[in-house]
């Protein structure tokens, strides 16, 4: 599951302090963002809070930039780590208002 890069190897076993040395710093996560949209497309499209059906994101559970940068995009994109939500939803999580997400029973703020 990734995107293959050149020299054959895939998005996936790169590291994220990796990824951000080809990229500028403005676009940094760009590619582990693209990576985690593939992963979540065979998804059902509607927000995992709310059950907005219109428009969703992909959302990482744990922020990208709270992993130790020699974390593989691997675990980074892990389907476990990613959920769709509506971009009000998103924008709430992200920034700590009152959604809580539950995962396997327990909850999760970004």
């Amino acid at each position: 599951m990734g995107k293959h890069l050149p020299g054959g190897k895939n998005l996936a076993d790169k590291t994220i302090k990796e990824i951000m040395r080809e990229r500028n710093n403005s676009s940094r996560f760009n590619n582990i963002r693209k990576h985690s949209r593939i992963i979540t497309s065979k998804r059902i499209q509607k927000c995992y809070n709310c059950g907005y059906d219109k428009h969703v994101e992909t959302c990482h559970i744990k922020n990208i930039s709270k992993f130790p940068l020699d974390t593989k995009i691997s675990i980074v994109n892990h389907p476990d780590n990613l959920i769709l939500l509506c971009p009000n939803c998103h924008w709430e999580f992200d920034n700590g208002k009152t959604l809580n997400i539950k995962i396997n029973g327990r909850e999760e703020e970004n």
